[in-house]
Order: C-alpha cells, then sequence, then structure tokens
C-alpha cells in the first residue's frame, strides 16, 4: 500500500494499492535491515526499516513507481488476506 499525503492546496490524501496499480501485487520482500537510530525526535514512533524488494528486470515500470512512491510518500508492505505471508 502506498500513501501520499495531499499538499498545502487542498489537495486530498491518496491511498494506492494492488487494485490501482497491478504491478504492486506480488511483491517479493528479499532482505530487511531496521535502523536503531531514531534521530533527535523522541515522538518519532516509527523505526526505519530499509527493504530490499525483488522485482522482475523487465518491469521497468514498476521500479520506477516504486521510486516515485518512495519519494513523494510512504511505502506500507502488507501481507493482505488471500495472499501468501511474506517472511520480513
Amino acid at each position: 500500500m502506498i500513501f501520499i499525503e495531499g499538499g498545502a492546496k487542498g489537495e486530498i490524501d491518496e491511498v494506492i494499492s494492488f487494485i490501482e496499480n497491478p504491478d504492486l501485487e506480488g511483491l517479493m520482500v528479499f532482505d530487511k535491515r531496521i535502523h536503531l537510530h531514531m534521530g533527535d525526535d523522541s515522538s518519532d514512533k516509527a523505526i526505519p526499516v530499509c527493504i530490499t524488494l525483488q522485482i522482475d528486470k523487465r518491469n521497468e515500470k514498476l521500479a520506477k513507481d516504486l521510486v516515485r512512491y518512495n519519494e513523494t510518500g510512504c511505502i506500507y508492505l502488507l501481507s493482505l488476506l488471500g495472499s501468501k505471508p511474506e517472511n520480513i
């Protein structure tokens, strides 16, 4: 799932799933590294994690989409009902 916060000009937030972008379905987590340094803001509850995804090298559109999503929003890796559980 991708979350992109709406802009300051009254734009609405956007949530993108595999329904809106079918290429997101079936992403495979290849590696995960947790960054324990939380920064200076102790109120931040998120734990930064660096995830390496395995995608088909012929799917350049998905690679570009993931970079754009990462730069403009937040990527949430979820195992939805009916999908295979991932070991992350």
